[in-house]
């Protein structure tokens, strides 16, 4: 990971909020949905989860992350945070190119729709999360990746928050605990790497791949992040960007508390 320095790496830890859905899908999310579809009890409020699915997308995240810790209640544990010697040397050293996943020629006469049908297909039953984008979307988010590479995104911990230092670097977004970061710099392992391939670029779409560490985050908590990283950096907001702004060229006039702020204003709630 490229080297950062900060004034303002503190203990922050803040009030749980809820996420929201994002344009990406994991079969971990699937199976949490399918063990709900098999309650006995689905088909009595399944309009009424629909509903909540579609016009309250926060809400509907947040339950189905309140299943996903209940059921893993009982087997709960302390995170252990893997030291760099742990970790893979060449790990997401490594540039990673479409080519290695997808047989181009393959794709070489098909449309947008298609490519992406079969880069969906492919990953259904993969622990990665995956998506696509098309030109325009790609091109406001790298525009603001590009200019400010560096930010900071909470991830609901227990009855807290726990911080992720966010770094972008050609076409991949990584992500890493700050508490690892205060502790062994530039050296410290991510738990998140987001590649975006864009060599199919001229037929109006771009294809995303994220790959995780389970042992650190859960594709929910991966959801989340990445989230979060998309509604602050698709220039839709000039409040948003200029928190990131402040947190890259005025690091000692950020403060942490106004992420928050934000979030709560999207429509992120407190879960008791």
């Amino acid at each position: 990971m490229a080297l950062c320095s900060f004034k303002l790496l503190k203990n922050c830890r803040f009030s749980y909020l809820r996420a929201r859905t994002i344009m990406t899908s994991t079969i971990n999310l699937k199976k949490v949905e399918e063990e709900l579809e098999n309650n006995p009890y689905f088909s009595k409020y399944h309009e009424k989860i629909e509903k909540l699915r579609k016009e309250q997308p926060a809400e509907y995240y947040a339950r189905v992350k309140a299943k996903e810790k209940q059921k893993n209640s009982e087997k709960k544990k302390q995170i252990k945070y893997p030291e760099p010697k742990d970790v893979n040397p060449k790990g997401s050293s490594v540039k990673k190119f479409l080519g290695d996943i997808l047989k181009l020629d393959m794709v070489e006469n098909k449309s947008a729709d298609e490519i992406k049908n079969i880069w969906m297909d492919y990953h259904k039953g993969k622990d990665v999360l995956f998506s696509t984008y098309n030109k325009e979307q790609f091109d406001k988010l790298n525009q603001n990746y590009t200019k400010y590479p560096t930010f900071v995104f909470p991830l609901p911990r227990g009855d807290g928050y726990e911080f992720f230092l966010f770094q972008y670097t050609d076409s991949e977004l990584h992500f890493t605990p700050l508490v690892q970061f205060k502790k062994h710099g530039e050296n410290a392992p991510e738990c998140l790497a987001v590649t975006y391939f864009s060599e199919l670029k001229e037929k109006d779409i771009i294809l995303m791949r994220g790959e995780y560490d389970k042992d650190i985050v859960s594709p929910l908590d991966c959801q989340f992040l990445i989230n979060l990283t998309q509604m602050f950096y698709n220039g839709e907001s000039t409040k948003r960007l200029d928190l990131i702004e402040e947190f890259n060229n005025k690091p000692e006039d950020f403060k942490y508390p106004e992420i928050i702020s934000e979030v709560e204003r999207l429509g992120f709630h407190k879960v008791n």
